[in-house]
């Protein structure tokens, strides 16, 4: 249903977000998860992009794109979706990203049992 999806943060995900110095970066990450809770699963290109090596983690776009943090994020179940870290954009901060995702990875075992 459109507007009826449900999206949590991880408390270290809130934690990175809110380290964010640019408040432009911290208002588009609240757009486009906004975005995220009225798309739910139909959110698509250029909003989402499947993180490569993974099989579950998706980065939120936020700006089509063009904003330089992506939040990373799982589906959880049928309704809900997971946060799980705050990566900056990857051509920027290949290593920046890379570390994120690992944080992501770990998050998603640890605190949810998801392997994604």
């Amino acid at each position: 249903m459109p507007g009826n999806w449900l999206v949590e943060y991880h408390a270290e995900a809130i934690a990175e977000l809110l380290k964010l110095r640019d408040a432009k970066q911290r208002t588009a990450v609240t757009q486009i998860v906004g975005h995220l809770r009225e798309r739910g699963p139909t959110i698509s290109h250029p909003h989402m992009k499947r993180v490569a090596g993974t099989r579950k983690l998706c980065e939120l776009r936020a700006g089509s794109g063009t904003t330089m943090v992506r939040p990373l994020y799982v589906r959880f179940d049928e309704r809900t979706f997971k946060i799980l870290a705050i990566a900056p954009e990857a051509m920027v901060d290949p290593s920046g990203f890379r570390a994120a995702v690992e944080r992501a990875r770990r998050r998603a075992h640890d605190d949810y049992e998801i392997s994604t």
